[in-house]
């Protein structure tokens, strides 16, 4: 952490980032960040210091709707998004009614030979696979 306090240039400024506090910290952790804050700081400084550690320790709601607003990493790092489900047949024939009355297993296998099952459901174990079912 810093060893100086700095008030935000941005108009929307919150108390945690100006004083590069942790939002989760207690009451006693705050304290003792802001009289370090203190020592270092130059007299015109102090009272703002003070204000801010007032805030944050008196006002149990400021210090709430500060620690919520607070940006605890304004630039995340950018990820892939996660990859889509193989898709199924978006216009497929309508299903007969006696594929419908089909035990499960037969049902799951005829509607994946039409294409309206994704061919490899990753991670998941199929209907005719999966050991919990077999005799």
């Amino acid at each position: 952490m810093s060893g100086e306090a700095k008030r935000p240039t941005q108009a929307w400024g919150n108390t945690f980032d100006d004083f590069d506090l942790d939002p989760v910290a207690s009451s006693d952790a705050i304290t003792e960040r802001m009289r370090e804050l203190v020592e270092d700081a130059e007299p015109d400084a102090r009272q703002a210091i003070r204000s801010a550690w007032e805030e944050l320790t008196v006002h149990p709601k400021k210090r709430i709707l500060q620690a919520l607003t607070t940006f605890v990493d304004p630039e995340p790092e950018v990820v892939a998004p996660p990859t889509r489900a193989p898709s199924v047949k978006a216009h497929a024939a309508p299903i007969d009614e006696p594929v419908l009355s089909l035990p499960l297993t037969e049902l799951y296998e005829t509607l994946g030979r039409e294409g309206l099952l994704p061919s490899e459901p990753s991670g998941y174990v199929t209907i005719a696979s999966d050991p919990l079912l077999k005799e």
